[in-house]
């Protein structure tokens, strides 16, 4: 199917008007980004609370340490078998995820405008479409030329299911809220699958009319992900009758009921790494917030120097330059604020510092000589 092209042009005044609503968007925006970086720097570092956990035998059930959040490294393990009841057949996991893609159209655009003597604006869009297995197969009915690129509803889906009960050592656990780890993807044989209703090609099942070297717009491909039995770990939570629950720490109402792969000390590592990720992340998502708010704050001024497009060009040069210096000295503002208002030591130390550095000042004031003038 040809490519398709939309070309659209704004006026001058409209654009105006479009850059002044944008002021209201980058206001909420720029005061928005304080909140998230507020927000970030008081997140909790729940490795700090993981090491707090007693640690206990995997062996029998410490009834010592019952109402306490405790950490059990040993063998996960289920009695039952799991499968997807569709077509992975039950064998030795403790969760599994199914993933389905389909052959599907998918609608790509790209977008090229240029601004025109007098501060109107053309804009250039071109629409392509191309079959590819994905995931998330949009709606053809959204697409800009439906005719051709139909898409069929995915009668199957993507899905995860989990066994009833397990243990890690002599610990009961609750499938149904116990925070598992990552998923590893499984290499399937045919001799694992039920393929009534499918064929196995290439790691995948293949639900459909054609092959995988040359599917078909509505394929299927499915592929599978567990959590195996046995794994060896270690989990976190509170210890409740002789069954592990989710634990609450009552200073900052954070919840802590995972298993992890690995040790003790391997477990504390991935929640800090984790940690560390995220708040660097946020750190980074709040700096953007800040520099694209001050941008289209100012955003107008460009669009009415668009009226000679050189001049509109380079006042979005500079206005980005400006904006990106002050958005990163405002970030890294509010960040070393939020972290004092959130540690009240910190705040204690800063004080006081700050009362010695004003009484030094003052005493030095004090011993300052008199200059006699004869």
């Amino acid at each position: 199917m040809a490519n398709i092209t939309e070309v659209t042009t704004k006026g001058y005044f409209s654009r105006i008007g479009d850059a002044v609503k944008g002021v209201v968007f980058g206001l909420i925006l720029f005061l928005g980004a304080f909140g998230v970086i507020y927000w970030n720097e008081g997140k909790v570092d729940i490795s700090e609370i993981g090491e707090t956990a007693t640690k206990v035998s995997a062996e029998s059930v410490d009834s010592s340490a019952d109402g306490k959040l405790i950490a059990v490294t040993g063998k996960a393990v289920s009695t039952e078998k799991l499968g997807d009841s569709m077509f992975l057949k039950p064998a030795d996991y403790l969760a599994v995820s199914r993933s389905v893609e389909m052959f599907a159209w998918v609608e790509k655009s790209e977008s090229k405008s240029d601004t025109n003597t007098g501060g109107s604006e053309t804009t250039t869009t071109t629409y392509s479409y191309s079959t590819s297995w994905t995931s998330a197969p949009g709606s053809s009915s959204q697409f800009k030329e439906p005719a051709g690129h139909s898409n069929p509803e995915m009668s199957i889906k993507a899905d995860t299911f989990h066994v009833n009960s397990a243990k890690v050592g002599a610990y009961d656990v609750d499938m149904s809220k116990l925070v598992l780890p990552n998923y590893e993807n499984l290499t399937l044989k045919k001799e694992d699958l039920d393929l009534t209703k499918g064929v196995f090609e290439n790691g995948f099942v293949l639900v459909g009319k054609g092959t995988l070297a040359s599917p078909q717009v509505g394929d299927l491909r499915i592929s599978y992900s567990a959590v195996k039995n046995n794994l060896d770990g270690t989990v976190f939570g509170k210890l409740e009758g002789g069954k592990l629950v989710t634990y609450v720490d009552q200073k900052t109402a954070e919840s802590l009921y995972r298993l992890f792969n690995g040790t003790f000390d391997e477990a504390i590592k991935q929640m800090h790494t984790e940690y560390t990720m995220w708040l660097w992340i946020f750190r980074a998502i709040g700096f953007l917030m800040m520099w694209i708010g001050l941008s289209s704050l100012f955003g107008p001024i460009s669009v009415v120097l668009d009226v000679l497009p050189i001049l509109g060009s380079i006042s979005r040069g500079a206005i980005g330059l400006l904006t990106f210096l002050v958005s990163l000295v405002l970030s890294i503002l509010a960040i070393v604020v939020s972290m004092l208002i959130h540690s009240l030591v910190a705040m204690i130390v800063v004080a006081v510092v700050g009362i010695i550095a004003f009484v030094v000042v003052l005493k030095l004031k004090a011993k300052k000589p008199t200059v006699v003038h004869v």
